[in-house]
C-alpha cells in the first residue's frame, strides 16, 4: 500500500514539474566551435533524460563486464563451502551413527574443501577415534592448539586420549594447562580434582573444591559433603604426629556433615583422647541417635582411657538404651558383655534378634559365647555352620568392594565419597531364615526376664568421674573381669572389634572344649 501511494506521489511530481515547464517555455542556445544549436526548454530536458538513461545503462554494462570473473569465483567458493558444510554436516551423522567408515570419507572430503577450519578438524580427529586411530587423533588435537577458538577443544581430546592410554601425568599435564587459560573449564576442574582425590593429596583437592565451588561448577551442598570427607581423610593421617591439628579438622568435617559417621567417630575419638570426655560423648551419643553404627559403639565404649571392660559394658548399654530395639545397639550390648566375660548379658542382648533372623555376625558372636561360657565347641561349630548361610551383615562397600574399614575414596575407581554402609547385593538371595530352627536357642536352660539383667547403665556418661578416680567397685569388677582380651584403641574408622570377631574351631576334634579364640582379622581356622 505504501509503496502504490509513493508511486502516485512520485507521477504527480512528475506531471507537475512537465506543466510547469509547457506554461514557461524558452529556447536553450549552445555556442561552441563555431557551431550554435537552439533547443526548446522542453526538448533539452528530455534529451538529458534519455542521456542520463544510456549512461547508466553503459556504466552497468562495464561494470558486470569487469565483475565477471569475480563473480564467477564467488559462486565457485560458495558451492566450494556448501560442499564443505555438506560433508561435515553428513560426517557427523556418520559418527553419531557409528560408521566409522563413512565418517572417514566424509572427513577426507571436508579436510580438501575446507583445510584446517574447526569443524573439518573436530571431523578428522572423531573419525580418527572412531576407526581407533589414536595416532592420527592426536595430530588433529595438536592442530587444533594453534588456534585460540578451538585450543579448548584440542586440550579435551588430548586429555581424552591421555586418559585412554592411562597416562596420568599426561592427562594431569592438560587439566592444568586448560584450567591455565581458563578457572572455569569444566572438564578439566573436574578432572583435576578427581586426580588429587585419588593420589590422596587431601590439601591440594581442598583448594581445588574451594575453587570450583567459586566458579560455579559444585553446588553449596556438595562442596560441603565433599569438604567434610576430604577434611576427615586428612585428620586421619594427622591422628598420630599430630593430634591437635586433627581434632580442629576433625571439627570442622563434623559441622559440615553431621551425618558422616567417620567423622563424628574420629571427632569423638580424638576429644576422649585430649581429656574432653563431655564433648566427645555428646558428640557420639547425637550421631547414635542419627544413626547407630557399630563404629559410633566402638569409639563410646573407650572413649575414656583407663576404663575397665565392666565400665565399658556399662557405657554401651546406656548408649544402646537410646534407641532401644536397635540391631546394632545389640551386637555392641553383646560384644562388650563377651570382653567382660557376662555371658549372660551377651545371650539376653541378642535374644530378640535370635528369635527373629539372625545374621552371620550374630552367628559368630553365639558360636563365642556357648565356646567361652560351656566350652561347647559343638554348638559353636553348629551356629558358625549356620552362619555360612545367614543374612550378611552391613559393611563399608565402594564400586562392589567389601571393606573392613572407611575410606575417603574408592580403591577401584578413586572416586570421593563412594563407600556406604550397606549389606553387598551380591549376597542378599543367600540369607537363611532361622524362626523354626529350635536346636539354636539362645538361652537353652535359662529363664529370660528383663530382671535378670544384673548390669545396671550409666545414667550419663558426661557424670561420671575422672579417670584416676576409680572406685572401690571399679576394682572389683577388674579383678572379676578375669584378664580379658585386651582391647584396641578405636579408631578413625572402620568395622568394631565385635564386627570382626571370629572364633577359631579345630576341625578334627567335634567334641573338645577349650578352642582359642582369636580377636580382630585372625578369622576362622578350619
Amino acid at each position: 500500500m505504501i509503496r502504490v501511494l509513493l508511486f502516485f506521489i512520485t507521477v504527480g511530481v512528475v506531471a507537475i514539474g512537465a506543466a510547469w515547464l509547457a506554461d514557461r517555455p524558452g529556447d536553450l542556445v549552445l555556442s561552441w566551435l563555431g557551431y550554435r544549436i537552439e533547443l526548446s526548454l522542453m526538448v533539452a530536458a528530455i534529451l538529458l533524460l534519455v542521456l542520463l538513461i544510456v549512461s547508466v545503462f553503459i556504466w552497468s554494462l562495464i561494470r558486470g563486464l569487469v565483475g565477471t570473473p569475480g563473480a564467477l569465483g564467488g559462486f565457485l567458493r560458495n558451492r566450494r563451502t556448501e560442499k564443505g558444510f555438506d560433508a561435515l554436516t553428513r560426517g557427523m551423522i556418520a559418527i553419531g551413527s557409528g560408521d566409522a567408515q563413512a565418517a572417514s570419507r566424509y572427513s577426507t572430503i571436508a579436510d580438501r574443501v575446507m583445510g584446517d577450519q574447526p569443524l573439518a578438524l573436530l571431523l578428522r580427529a572423531q573419525a580418527a577415534q572412531l576407526k581407533g586411530d589414536q595416532k592420527a587423533a592426536k595430530k588433529a588435537f595438536d592442530t587444533m592448539l594453534g588456534a585460540p577458538e578451538t585450543e579448548n577443544l584440542g586440550l579435551r581430546g588430548l586429555f581424552i586420549e591421555a586418559e585412554r592410554q592411562k597416562d596420568a601425568g599426561a592427562m594431569l599435564s592438560f587439566a592444568e594447562q586448560a584450567l591455565e587459560r581458563n578457572r572455569a573449564v569444566g572438564w578439566a576442574a573436574t578432572a583435576l580434582f578427581e586426580m588429587q582425590c585419588a593420589a590422596r593429596k587431601w590439601r591440594a583437592a581442598l583448594e581445588t573444591l574451594a575453587e570450583n565451588h567459586r566458579h560455579g561448577l559444585v553446588d553449596k551442598q556438595q562442596q560441603r559433603r565433599w569438604r567434610a570427607v576430604l577434611l576427615t581423610g586428612l585428620a586421619a593421617e594427622l591422628e598420630q604426629d599430630g593430634p591437635d591439628q586433627a581434632l580442629i579438622l576433625a571439627e570442622e568435617a563434623h559441622g559440615l556433615a553431621p551425618d558422616l559417621v567417620p567423622a563424628s567417630v574420629l571427632t569423638g575419638s580424638l576429644l576422649g583422647a585430649s581429656g574432653n570426655v563431655r564433648k566427645a560423648t555428646r558428640i557420639l551419643e547425637k550421631a547414635w541417635n542419627a544413626g547407630p553404627h557399630p563404629d559410633i559403639a566402638e569409639a563410646y565404649a573407650n572413649v575414656r582411657t583407663g576404663d575397665s571392660v565392666r565400665d565399658r559394658l556399662k557405657r554401651v548399654i546406656s548408649l544402646a538404651q537410646k534407641i532401644p530395639d536397635s540391631f546394632e545397639g545389640a551386637i555392641a550390648v553383646a560384644g562388650a558383655a563377651i570382653d567382660a566375660l557376662d555371658w549372660k548379658a551377651a545371650r539376653e542382648a541378642l535374644a530378640p534378634i535370635i528369635a527373629t533372623r539372625p545374621s552371620q555376625q550374630v552367628c559368630t558372636l553365639m558360636a563365642e559365647i556357648d565356646e567361652g561360657e560351656h566350652g561347647d565347641r559343638g554348638r559353636a561349630r553348629e551356629w558358625l555352620a549356620r552362619g555360612m548361610r545367614a543374612a550378611r551383615d552391613p559393611v563399608w562397600t565402594a564400586d562392589g568392594l567389601v571393606a573392613q574399614s572407611w575410606a575417603p575414596v574408592s580403591p577401584v575407581s578413586g572416586r570421593l565419597d563412594a563407600y556406604e554402609w550397606k549389606v553387598p547385593m551380591e549376597r542378599l538371595a543367600g540369607a537363611e531364615d532361622f524362626e523354626d530352627d529350635d536346636s539354636l536357642e539362645p538361652f537353652p536352660d535359662l529363664d529370660i526376664s528383663e530382671e535378670a539383667l544384673d548390669v545396671t547403665p550409666l545414667e550419663d556418661v558426661s557424670e561420671e568421674q575422672e579417670p584416676d578416680e576409680i572406685s572401690a567397685g571399679q576394682a572389683e569388677d577388674t579383678e572379676a573381669s578375669a584378664t580379658p582380651p585386651k582391647r584396641k584403641k578405636a579408631k578413625t574408622s572402620g568395622r568394631s572389634r565385635v564386627a570382626k570377631r571370629k572364633i577359631a574351631v579345630a576341625p578334627d576334634d567335634p567334641g573338645a572344649g577349650g578352642a582359642g579364640f582369636e580377636d580382630e582379622d585372625a578369622g576362622l581356622k578350619s
